[in-house]
């Protein structure tokens, strides 16, 4: 009986999520700047954040390492940094393909995220707020692209900010890579974001939990029934 309501739930999730997607490309609200209203949580500008000059100096890695260390703490905050080539990649399907939805998985179920590209920043929604408030929805979460370093250093930095409510640290670090992975990854790319911006009708919102679920890393077992093995 369990098994079978857990069927029927999953079933009702996908069939308004599916319903929800319909309803946001069909009314289209972010085709043209003019119609994006969604509310920029005022990303800083890179020399507000750190010292531009002293980081100019030091190498990629280096400037990898400090930029993640400045933000480990902070709980809204994550931080990584992207090779300039595949942030080309990035800026150029984001042009072409500037919306995409994401799955954010819970202890039970998940969330709907819509995403979207506005020039260095990528703001994410939740489809139920997006179903409520359409075009006047609030972002739960931002990422900002600084390109500072892109030419100098190939690397450009990356900055979320999340709100904790709704989608916490660790789980804008899973939407950022399933983002990353679906936009940079040619067959992923193709399969799933492109189909979804050019031919909705054929665009599958199962098949995209699955493949959001088979980039999961797997969680480790462990049975506290065993103790650990004694040092010799």
């Amino acid at each position: 009986m369990l098994k079978s309501t857990s069927v029927l739930t999953r079933s009702k999730i996908l069939t308004t999520t599916s319903s929800c997607i319909r309803t946001l490309l069909k009314y289209n609200y972010f085709q043209t700047r003019e119609n994006r209203r969604f509310v920029l949580p005022g990303p800083k500008s890179l020399d507000q954040i750190v010292k531009v000059p002293l980081l100019e100096r030091e190498t990629p890695e280096a400037i990898t390492q400090i930029w993640k260390d400045h933000h480990e703490m902070n709980p809204l905050i994550l931080a990584e940094t992207v090779p300039y080539t595949q942030y080309q990649v990035l800026k150029h399907r984001s042009k072409d393909c500037p919306m995409f939805v994401l799955p954010v998985f819970k202890n039970i179920g998940f969330q709907t995220v819509v995403l979207q590209f506005q020039t260095e920043h990528v703001l994410f929604t939740s489809m139920r707020e997006f179903k409520a408030k359409g075009e006047w929805a609030s972002p739960q979460m931002s990422l900002t692209h600084f390109t500072e370093f892109a030419q100098t250093k190939g690397i450009v930095l990356m900055r979320g900010e999340t709100n904790d409510t709704h989608i916490n640290k660790a789980e804008g670090r899973d939407l950022a890579r399933f983002m990353y992975k679906f936009y940079l990854d040619d067959n992923l790319y193709h399969t799933f974001v492109e189909v979804f911006n050019k031919e909705p009708s054929r665009f599958n919102f199962e098949e995209l939990i699955n493949a959001v679920k088979a980039l999961k890393p797997p969680k480790p077992r462990h049975n506290p029934l065993v103790p650990p093995p004694k040092m010799k």
